[in-house]
């Protein structure tokens, strides 16, 4: 789950999903009416800003004018943690939009190189100056009937 943490270049978060703090400058956090020292390598504006969400996040679920307990942190971070998930969920059906238009795409795509005569087995007459013209029609023809992807053709 912290795998797009490291992808995004935070610190603290490893490929593998465990923790790792990187020695940096300290930077005094407030959230939930209490400070934390947190040393990191991240900016200090980026901890403040994050200190700020997870701060309103705990002040949300705790009633006005009440100190913040544990519960009302495991609260916060389930809300937050319930935010990730359908930010997740809605990037999945995003893509998977993205990649059925892009299928129709290839099919637009296979059907005007057959009707310009280009077969998509790739075995075409075209100039033979022109041979990755020809080739990328029989790849993108094989990757698709094989059910596979190739980041060269579908960006």
């Amino acid at each position: 789950m912290f795998d797009r943490g490291a992808s995004s270049g935070f610190p603290w978060a490893s490929a593998d999903g465990s923790l790792v703090f990187v020695s940096g400058v300290p930077v005094d956090l407030r959230v939930g009416g209490q400070t934390y020292r947190v040393v990191s390598s991240a900016r200090a504006e980026e901890l403040e800003r994050l200190a700020e969400r997870v701060d309103d996040a705990v002040r949300a679920v705790i009633p006005r004018g009440r100190q913040a307990s544990d519960q009302s942190f495991v609260l916060a971070a389930m809300r937050l943690a319930h935010e990730l998930e359908e930010k997740e969920r809605e990037l999945a059906k995003l893509e998977e939009r993205y990649r059925e238009k892009l299928r129709e795409l290839l099919a637009g795509v296979d059907q005007a190189l057959t009707l310009v005569g280009v077969r998509p087995e790739g075995d075409a007459t075209l100039p033979a100056a022109e041979p990755e013209a020809e080739q990328a029609p029989a790849e993108v023809y094989a990757l698709r009937k094989s059910g596979r992807s190739s980041a060269r053709y579908e960006r």
